[in-house]
């Protein structure tokens, strides 16, 4: 039975006269935007925006600002690069500035800061962008608010299951950025991305982490930094080649000094062995894709591990998570590893993986983590009891 009082912290978050607010705010956006926007940023998310935007009228997109050396006066998507001086002396300051740079280290309200004191009026974040322009949602976690009022009753069925308060504040906050793009405290967050002070196993003889989405050996790295004793077992599942290079790098002093055992598999995971397309971006945002890149294998994780019981396993897997953890249901349900999951690459993660979990293997534990700003890096910890 729900809790009225738990019941009542989620609900007053979908306030109806709070929900009306924010759809106005969206409708005066639409017509901020209706004769064009720059999009500030000509980078891997600015060219998705792009990309999404061909053969769409509305919104024109005037150009993209970016002040990367040498991109000036170039064209990204078949759209004209400029300066931010070039921008405000041609279109002058009034045509709204989009900021598409969305990745972990750059806050919004900073670069907002940034682009208002160069002389544009008008500087939109990109979340609003994108509620307004219904052919690019969803992206990433974003989504209309409608979808999450749907499912209202899964998300206080998270928070009921949250084993402590921190993460029930975590997942407010969340929530409520996710509902009305508050930037408000948006860039506090724990910096112990995948490594908890509840997570078990730091001073044990013999462990052994899964890292899906391995990227360039960070979270190894962090792992070994982590742990009081050794040796310490890692399986790194990493499909991208130039992170692969780097991972190898990074790690082989400590393969060769014997305090890290690795074994590397060359493949993405997901529920089955076979392969998909995968867009290779030589950092972090690499990803499977349904058409397009290249094809790389994939492989369960349970067989991936094969004899290895991992005591962790990892995902951050570029929205893939929800196929990932397929392929280790056995294991979560019969072995209960401790499991860290990325829950910001779309939106019904939040409800669904954490449901997931627990009808598998009910007597988990579930923690909420925010490791970067804006949302980004949240992770839901499922601990063993």
């Amino acid at each position: 039975m729900t809790n009225n009082t738990e019941q009542n912290k989620i609900d007053s978050l979908f306030c109806k006269k709070k929900l009306d607010a924010e759809a106005a705010r969206i409708s005066a956006i639409k017509e901020q935007i209706k004769t064009g926007v720059f999009l500030l940023g000509a980078g891997n998310t600015g060219k998705y925006i792009a990309t999404e935007n061909n053969g769409v009228d509305f919104p024109k997109i005037i150009g993209f600002i970016d002040d990367t050396p040498g991109k000036a006066g170039t064209k990204v998507e078949n759209i004209p690069v400029f300066t931010r001086e070039v921008a405000l002396d041609t279109y002058g300051a009034n045509v709204p500035v989009v900021v598409c740079i969305f990745k972990a280290g750059c806050f919004f309200n900073n670069i907002k800061e940034s682009v208002i004191s160069s002389g544009f009026a008008n500087v939109l974040s990109l979340p609003d962008y994108i509620r307004a322009t219904d052919h690019l949602i969803p992206f990433y976690y974003f989504s209309k608010t409608s979808v999450l009022k749907q499912h209202q009753q899964e998300i206080t069925s998270l928070y009921e299951s949250l084993a402590d308060e921190k993460s029930q504040a975590v997942l407010k906050r969340w929530l409520h950025f996710r509902l009305y793009h508050d930037y408000n405290n948006m860039d506090h967050y724990d910096p112990d991305i995948y490594f908890p002070d509840f997570l078990p196993g730091q001073s044990q003889e013999h462990f052994c982490m899964a890292d899906c989405g391995a990227y360039d050996g960070d979270s190894i790295a962090r792992l070994l930094e982590w742990r009081t004793s050794s040796p310490t077992h890692a399986i790194a599942f990493e499909p991208d080649k130039s992170n692969i290079s780097r991972l190898k790098t990074r790690l082989r002093a400590n393969c060769k000094n014997g305090t890290l055992k690795l074994k590397l598999i060359a493949a993405a995971v997901g529920e089955k062995s076979g392969f998909v397309n995968f867009m290779e971006t030589n950092d972090e945002s690499a990803h499977v894709v349904s058409e397009g890149g290249r094809r790389v294998p994939v492989i369960s994780v349970e067989e991936g591990c094969n004899n290895m019981m991992p005591d962790y396993v990892k995902y951050d897997v570029e929205g893939y998570e929800k196929q990932a953890l397929e392929g280790t249901k056995n294991l979560i349900s019969g072995h209960a590893p401790a499991l860290a999951i990325s829950i910001y690459h779309r939106p019904e993660d939040l409800w669904e993986l954490p449901e997931t979990i627990l009808t598998w293997a009910p007597k988990y534990k579930l923690y909420l983590r925010s490791h970067a700003e804006e949302g980004m890096d949240t992770v839901l910890y499922a601990i063993r009891t």
